[in-house]
């Protein structure tokens, strides 16, 4: 259940029609189950309820969704932690905003010796 409490107030008639902001998120990657929370909140008008006009851009291939948000390209980009240090170590400047995982999606992992 979505609290939006806070958007009720946002938009009470003290404050007036919400305005709308169109955003880009480019993705890490091609559409696939990873990113279908984005689009079912699109799909279930989620942006829209809060003031976004939201397009999802693919990613994929040689598309850096680091260098697409650096270069104003998009406006957010989905990235892996690791890939935001590497892109703040080259002097990007960017800063997440959210963790869509509660824990990291990427595994450190090893072969136990079998002998």
């Amino acid at each position: 259940m979505r609290d939006t409490s806070y958007w009720e107030a946002a938009t009470s008639e003290s404050f007036g029609a919400p305005e709308k902001t169109d955003v880009t998120v480019q993705l890490k990657w091609l559409p696939q189950a990873q990113f279908m929370g984005y689009y079912v909140a699109l799909d279930k008008g989620y942006y829209n309820d809060v003031g976004l006009n939201v397009t999802i851009t693919p990613g994929g291939g040689d598309i850096s969704e680091t260098t697409a948000v650096y270069n104003g390209t998009v406006d957010f980009g989905v990235t892996w932690f690791c890939n935001l240090i590497s892109a703040d170590a080259a002097g990007m400047g960017l800063t997440e905003v959210a963790q869509v995982y509660q824990r990291s999606g990427l595994e450190l992992v090893y072969k136990l010796n079998q002998d």
